[in-house]
């Protein structure tokens, strides 16, 4: 009874989650604020639908896992280093800054320092780069100075999760805030599992990957891959540390391998489902009852918060050396609580140095906070750009030919490109393959060509033509429908097995070139040569003719 119980309030949970989620998105908001709401509606301060807490924070934790795995995916070291000494001063000035104040200013009025902990890393931390990313990309800013600063500071705050969720997890330990062997030991620990987590990752996991590569292989991947980040999480929380905190180690160790695009597409579909439950699981934390007798509490701090963090930014940014007119959207752009403040909370509920009513406000700010993140970076664009003078960076290169599978077919198209000097990227999901690719002069990425992330990747809004040899119709087809919803001016030609797939393609506005055709085509010249080579048969002998 009670696990059908738990199995209902969690599908009623994703049901209302999902269409608040469509609202709110259709409201120019993010979808985590419509899961949060759905969370405050069915939760103990709400409707009270949901009565098994322990199965929806089971499932939370679970989200929060996958989702600091996949947002360790995102990460790369060298993507980091690409930003700029400028980018990175001013990163880790903004988050040690707005920590400190924020500490300070909690510690001063509550004496508690893991308190403090808590709300200055829920302060200090933004929306994560995806979230923010998405937005710069869609007002086509991801390339500015501006987004490149942003970007490059949520880069570093992703770090800065680490060192804090083992700050909250070794003062959970103990009972006295202050430095002792029982915090040590739990950071040495910490630093062990984290290099051993990390080297496994680098080493052991990509091995089993390539093991496991190729199409007809490919759930064995995800199962081994999922496998893996289940005992690094069960060992993380056999040693008192978050699941949270191995699945980011290990997501950053295969960051840099060619398996991470693929992974992030595979898993993007199992990450969303679970942090919808996991942002729901925050919303219940919301106590309506209480919300509504200290709104003006909330207010108060909420013009704190963000005037803090604005002011830190600001300050942050013009320490680093960027202008004053420049300083400022960049400071509004970062002054939201994000994803990671509810990661925040959530293990300084679970390591017990979090007060109900920390949570509240913490959990309010958030919502009020991320639910403004669109706005703040349009005002940015709309009300600021026109004074500080900042210019849209131009894209990113173009000219290159993407072709998608480097089978005899690709091998040919590929020759043929670099032979006119033309760049090309191939994709495809062997990497045997993809390494032969390489060797050729040509950028490869490994991964399936049917899921966007993975074309994306190879830059196919900006090439100057796509080109489609997989074999398979399906995926033939599926190729071009994304490369076509993305992009109307990129002129693709696909490869079609079969006569049948051609109006299909047409339909779609890209270039078939059916194999059956050019194969009669083909088979017909053979024909005709063929025969020419043959020796001519010796006229038949005619009969004399008899004179009559």
């Amino acid at each position: 009874m009670l696990v059908r119980a738990a199995l209902l309030e969690i599908a009623v949970l994703l049901a209302l989650a999902a269409l608040l989620g469509v609202l709110v998105h259709r409201l120019k908001q993010h979808p985590v604020v419509g899961y949060l709401l759905a969370g405050m509606l069915l939760g103990p301060s709400g409707l009270h639908v949901v009565g098994q807490p322990e199965a929806v924070a089971i499932a939370s934790e679970t989200g929060t896992a996958l989702f600091l795995f996949v947002l360790g995916l995102e990460f790369s070291w060298s993507r980091l280093r690409s930003f700029g000494g400028r980018v990175l001063r001013l990163g880790a000035g903004q988050i040690l800054l707005t920590f400190a104040v924020v500490w300070l200013a909690v510690w001063a009025f509550t004496r508690n320092q893991g308190l403090a902990l808590v709300w200055g890393g829920a302060i200090a931390l933004s929306s994560s780069t995806a979230t923010v990313g998405k937005i710069l990309e869609q007002e086509r800013r991801l390339d500015s100075p501006i987004g490149r600063a942003t970007m490059g500071t949520l880069l570093l705050q992703d770090v800065a999760v680490v060192p804090l969720l083992l700050a909250i997890s070794a003062l959970g330990t103990s009972t006295t805030p202050q430095a002792n062997p029982s915090v040590v030991g739990v950071l040495g620990r910490a630093l062990l599992f984290a290099f051993s987590a990390w080297a496994l990752g680098k080493h052991l996991l990509p091995w089993g990957l390539h093991r496991l590569a190729g199409r007809e292989r490919r759930e064995l991947q995800v199962i081994f891959g999922f496998a893996f980040l289940g005992l690094a999480s069960w060992a993380a929380h056999t040693l008192g540390f978050s699941p949270a905190f191995a699945a980011f180690i290990l997501g950053t160790s295969l960051g840099e391998s060619e398996y991470a695009a693929q992974l992030r597409a595979d898993v993007a579909g199992v990450k969303e489902v679970f942090l919808c439950v996991f942002f729901a699981s925050a919303g219940m934390y919301v106590d309506v009852g209480w919300l509504a007798s200290h709104a003006a509490l909330v207010g108060a701090v909420a013009v704190l918060a963000v005037g803090t963090k604005l002011l830190t930014t600001w300050a942050a940014a013009r320490l680093a050396g960027w202008r004053s007119h420049l300083a400022l959207p960049i400071a509004l752009i970062l002054a939201q609580l994000g994803e990671f403040s509810f990661v925040l909370i959530q293990q300084g509920t679970a390591a017990g140095i979090i007060n109900a009513s920390s949570v509240q406000l913490l959990v309010t700010l958030t919502v009020f906070t991320l639910a403004l993140t669109p706005l703040a970076i349009r005002v940015a664009w709309t009300k600021l750009d026109l004074r500080c003078g900042e210019h849209t960076a131009t894209p990113g290169k173009k000219g290159h030919v993407v072709v998608v599978g480097f089978g005899p077919a690709g091998q040919t198209v590929v020759a043929h490109a670099q032979k006119a000097g033309l760049e090309v990227t191939v994709v495809d999901l062997n990497p045997q393959l993809a390494k032969q690719a390489r060797t050729t002069g040509a950028v490869a990425v490994v991964g399936d060509a049917t899921h966007w992330e993975i074309l994306d990747r190879a830059g196919v809004a900006n090439a100057a033509a796509v080109v489609v040899t997989v074999p398979d119709d399906r995926d033939a087809v599926r190729v071009a429908q994304l490369v076509t919803r993305a992009t109307h001016t990129v002129p693709v030609l696909v490869r079609a097995r079969h006569q049948a797939t051609v109006p299909r393609l047409e339909k779609l506005g890209v270039i078939p070139v059916g194999e059956e055709v050019l194969v009669g085509q083909a088979l017909a010249e053979k024909l005709l040569q063929t025969l020419a080579t043959l020796p001519q048969p010796a006229p038949e002998p005619q009969a004399p003719s008899v004179p009559r």
